[in-house]
């Protein structure tokens, strides 16, 4: 299921369209009634499916959209003028080389953009920097690297694949981009966690992690309730991201028991009621 601004997002989108089909004089077709009812129901049972959703969403709105622009916003059509026939490119008129110059510059500026041509032009390879965008922690990966956390860490859905990648080997990220194979459990406990509510201590304590991966652009609530927080330290800290670690000899925050006794599918069974949670667990649920 859909929760928080995600949810709402998709419940405006579906409003929006829903609004098009009423004003619009446009007839709405079947196959757009299908593509929608289909993507819709399938991105309602997950987040992972927003993505399918979305292309479908605009193709079916647009048409509609178009014919209301239409209607409230007639255009009034300028007289055609008269373009005399010396005035056009004369490569345009028929087969002329010039299209196998442009070709053959086009197919240039691929190739030496391309890392291939590093070598093959004696030129310096461009540094891992300037091949990712600046939001990508660069910094933070090789502070991983460098300073392996230990146990279960919690960290940004966005980053999870870069620090697999790019992090010591064996880093137990919590969720990456694939969100097809995240199980519901998991997923709610995210939200939570980036939510940063009362619960915050607790969910860490369940999953028994040990270092938060915070990213300060995207998550300033979480990083708030980190600073704040008893039992953590703050190891590492740049203008992207803030790695806390739990302090040595700090004792895990078990969940309420209200959690256990109501079988919350977003936290999760208290440790005291059950064996300890661990992710590997959680995945193969």
């Amino acid at each position: 299921m859909l929760w928080g601004a995600t949810g709402l997002s998709y419940g405006l989108s579906l409003a929006m369209v829903l609004s098009a089909f009423w004003l619009s004089r446009r007839r709405a077709s079947a196959a757009h009634l299908l593509l929608l009812l289909v993507f819709a129901a399938a991105a309602a049972a997950g987040v992972g499916r927003l993505a399918w959703y979305g292309p479908v969403f605009a193709l079916v709105l647009v048409p509609y959209l178009a014919e209301l622009w239409r209607h409230l916003w007639p255009a009034r059509k300028p007289a055609p003028a008269a373009v005399p026939d010396d005035d056009r490119p004369r490569f345009t008129t028929g087969p002329s080389w010039h299209y196998s110059v442009i070709c053959a510059i086009l197919a240039w500026m691929a190739f030496a953009l391309s890392p291939i041509s590093a070598s093959l032009m004696g030129r310096l390879p461009r540094t891992l920097g300037q091949l990712v965008g600046p939001t990508v922690p660069l910094a933070l990966a090789g502070h991983l690297a460098a300073n392996p956390p230990r146990g279960q860490i919690f960290n940004p859905m966005h980053w999870g694949h870069w620090l697999a990648l790019e992090g010591p080997p064996g880093l137990k990220t919590f969720v990456t981009t694939d969100t097809r194979v995240i199980p519901r459990q998991v997923w709610g406990s995210y939200l939570r966690l980036v939510d940063a509510g009362y619960e915050l201590q607790e969910i860490l304590g369940l999953y028994r992690i040990d270092t938060v991966i915070v990213d300060k652009i995207m998550q300033t609530r979480l990083a708030r309730a980190m600073r704040a927080a008893d039992g953590w330290t703050l190891q590492y800290d740049d203008n992207l991201a803030m790695v806390f670690v739990r302090k040595a000899g700090e004792e895990m925050v078990a969940p309420e028991p209200a959690a256990a006794a109501t079988g919350d599918p977003l936290i999760g069974p208290s440790p005291a009621a059950t064996t300890p949670a661990t992710m590997e667990d959680n995945y193969d649920a």
